[in-house]
């Protein structure tokens, strides 16, 4: 078991120094310009999929969304004798 998670830090740190040499040595102007390009797309799109799933889930629940679930859930409990 360890000398699985040893492997997995050793493979991690050179794959990381290894994009460290490529990106700052070998790659063009142009290059580094198009994956800083890519990376930004990549992280609106994360951004806005993950507001989008929230809103549709429910998982965010802005304030005028609470006093209109109190004021359901104080009604269910009057309904029920409480």
């Amino acid at each position: 078991m360890l000398k699985g998670i040893k492997r997995l830090i050793v493979t991690t740190g050179v794959l990381a120094c290894g994009g460290y040499v490529v990106y700052h040595f070998v790659l063009s102007d142009t290059a580094k310009n198009a994956m800083k390009f890519a990376y930004n797309a990549i992280k609106e799109s994360y951004s806005v999929i993950s507001n989008t799933l929230d809103d549709a889930l429910g998982l965010v629940v802005k304030e005028e969304d609470i006093q209109n679930i109190e004021s359901s859930t104080r009604k269910q409990w009057e309904n029920i004798g409480f």
